[in-house]
């Protein structure tokens, strides 16, 4: 059930200065088990729960300035607090007055990272002269794109931000007006860009992502991701059985691959996404004496958990693994 949110009248607030006026909403939001379900909740008739920037209901010059962590009251309950100002809203011109109303900074950055792949750029598995895997995974080095955003918050808080590093987005969202697709950033941080007091009115809050280009796989799978694991398929044993599969269905099971002169192999073997062999014709069964009948079967645990099964230009298959989690980012209002 997706965490809905309702407004707690008694958590109200509103005062007055020589900066404008500050209201101050409470909320409460229902079957959310984490920060990031909280600020994604919806109200019954549909509506968002508040992000930074949104007008206030009653004031529109008013608008949503502090977001603050969820205080759980209970399993899946919690309270979160809204600060509406009207002394200016983000992104706005700049303001010698009150540096919450600074214009947000961002800051390009490209970073060149290594990992061990068995994967082309195109997405063809890496194969020696015979169609064999190697060994060893060859090293790759590749380019991020990256963006680090600054902008003056009222405070930082780290349950807030353990809601979105270290995860990709799951939704749309954007940054300085750039439309971000789903899967295509990581939040690599966000933290204060310096020591701070907590006596100070602001604090320069730091977000760092990283950004990768989509190649499309079968359907909404991605065949190169450097946010996901891309492992070829491969192994030494496969799925098999013994018998007719009407007679013994039971004996299904992993055995031994073996060569065209009955020896196990020693390197591994492409397999087919489903726990047989790629090429089933050039191998034999081991471990077991089998009548005409025995053949290759598909494992009916596969693909394994967690893993997406993806195409390559060649035929091989590869398992996709998730890296990171993943959540939706516009609560972050970019």
């Amino acid at each position: 059930m997706a965490a809905d949110w309702t407004k707690a009248w008694s958590g109200r607030g509103a005062q007055r200065s020589a900066n404008g006026r500050e209201y101050t909403e409470a909320y409460h939001v229902n079957n959310a088990d984490t920060a990031a379900s909280v600020y994604t909740a919806t109200h019954s008739d549909g509506t968002p729960f508040p992000r930074i920037g949104d007008p206030h209901p009653d004031d529109p010059l008013a608008v949503v300035n502090r977001i603050s962590a969820p205080s759980w009251l209970g399993p899946q309950f919690a309270e979160v607090n809204v600060i509406y100002r009207t002394s200016g809203s983000r992104g706005g011109g700049a303001s010698p007055e009150d540096p919450l109303d600074n214009e947000t900074i961002y800051r390009p950055r490209f970073a060149v990272r290594a990992e061990s792949t068995d994967v082309d750029v195109h997405g063809n598995p890496i194969l020696n002269s015979a169609g064999d895997v190697f060994g060893s995974k060859p090293q790759g080095t590749y380019t991020l794109v990256g963006l680090d955003i600054i902008r003056n918050e009222p405070g930082f808080s780290i349950p807030f931000a353990l809601g979105f590093v270290d995860k990709v987005n799951s939704d749309e969202f954007k940054i300085a007006n750039y439309i971000i697709k789903p899967g295509q950033a990581y939040c690599a941080n966000i933290a204060p860009e310096r020591g701070y007091k907590l006596s100070e009115r602001f604090v320069p809050i730091l977000y760092s992502f990283d950004f990768h280009e989509l190649f499309p796989g079968d359907g909404d799978p991605v065949k190169r991701s450097f946010f996901h694991h891309r492992i070829i398929d491969q192994g030494k044993r496969a799925w098999g059985y013994p018998g007719t599969r009407d007679s013994n269905p039971a004996d299904a099971g992993v055995f031994e691959i073996l060569d065209g002169e009955g020896k196990p192999v020693t390197t591994d073997v492409l397999l087919d996404g489903k726990g047989a062999p790629l090429k089933p014709d050039n191998y034999r069964f081991g471990g077991l004496e089998f009548d005409d009948n025995a053949g290759w079967q598909e494992n009916p645990d596969a693909p394994p958990p967690g893993a997406t099964i993806i195409n390559t230009a060649v035929g091989a298959k590869a398992l996709l693994y998730d890296r990171h989690l993943a959540t939706p980012m516009a609560p972050l209002n970019l």
